[in-house]
């Protein structure tokens, strides 16, 4: 026991100085909580993958539009903006205006002309917003790429981190799996030395002689008189019975032979009749 009681220290001893080297209190949570972090920022990895594609493909649209408002406006992400379709419908509405107008005064005419130059506003208008939103999407296009740099660097170092956690946790379990088998070892042979003083308790250790054996005459069992007397008596009932049962079948007539050897007179012989049928009872009685 003072064996394993100094092997158990110094399991104990060497499993505290590993937390102390590495700055480990409990493995289990940090391992967990960074698990999830990877986890996090994988998952923003692909948003934004999906997110840079979408704009580097708006982008290549944008640029064979060379200009043109209504390629520009095929394009779903600037067509479903709400300013942008408030002009382009403010725009269909002027230019529907403009078509009525026609049939009724010329081109000359100043209201007819009022609605070509706000037409012309609105469509400059029109490009200016569009304008603005390739600009926004260019620039969205930057902080993906370099917020997708920076989520690529994090998981690097996440993953190394857990790495580390992993191979600290490794060492450390060893130094946890010596300190249980070590504890269990002493608390099997504490147990085993705890039931051998409780049986040397139980133990008597002193005897003492309180009364000094009589032994008998004659044997206990068996008993060859007792057993003589007994067989006989056996015998004789035997033997009475078998010459009782002798008898009686020898005063008994069994067939008509035993009548005519006795020299006794007989007038007929009435068979036995075992079977009794219905009508013919009487007769057979």
């Amino acid at each position: 026991l003072k064996e394993l009681r100094i092997q158990m220290d110094i399991a104990d001893k060497d499993l505290a100085a590993y937390k102390k080297k590495y700055n480990l209190v409990d493995t289990g949570n940090v391992k967990e909580l960074n698990i999830k972090e990877i986890q996090s920022i994988s998952n923003n990895i692909l948003e934004i993958k999906q997110k840079k594609q979408q704009q580097e493909n708006d982008l290549i649209s944008i640029k064979a539009a060379n200009g043109d408002v209504d390629i520009l406006l095929a394009i779903k992400d600037l067509s479903g903006r709400k300013e942008i379709s408030n002009i382009n419908n403010s725009i269909s509405a002027n230019e529907n205006n403009i078509q009525s107008l026609l049939l009724v005064y010329t081109s000359e005419h100043p209201k007819v002309k009022q609605a070509y130059d706000l037409n012309v506003s609105l469509k400059n208008q029109l490009q200016e917003i569009l304008n603005d939103v390739i600009e926004k999407k260019a620039f969205e296009l930057s902080n993906l790429i370099n917020f997708n740099q920076l989520s690529t660097v994090q998981l690097e170092k996440a993953t190394e981190e857990l790495r580390e956690i992993e191979e600290k946790e490794g060492g450390m379990l060893n130094f946890l799996r010596e300190v249980d088998s070590s504890r269990k070892l002493y608390e099997s042979f504490l147990q085993r030395v705890k039931e051998t003083n409780e049986a040397q308790n139980l133990q008597v250790s002193r005897l003492k002689i309180i009364e000094m054996p009589s032994l008998p005459g004659s044997p206990f069992s068996p008993n060859p008189k007792q057993n003589f007397i007994t067989s006989l008596f056996i015998s004789f009932l035997f033997f009475y019975g078998l010459i009782l049962y002798r008898e009686l079948n020898s005063t008994i007539i069994k067939s008509p032979e035993a009548i005519e050897h006795l020299n006794i007179p007989q007038v007929g012989i009435l068979p036995k009749v075992s079977n009794i049928k219905k009508r013919y009872h009487i007769l057979q009685m």
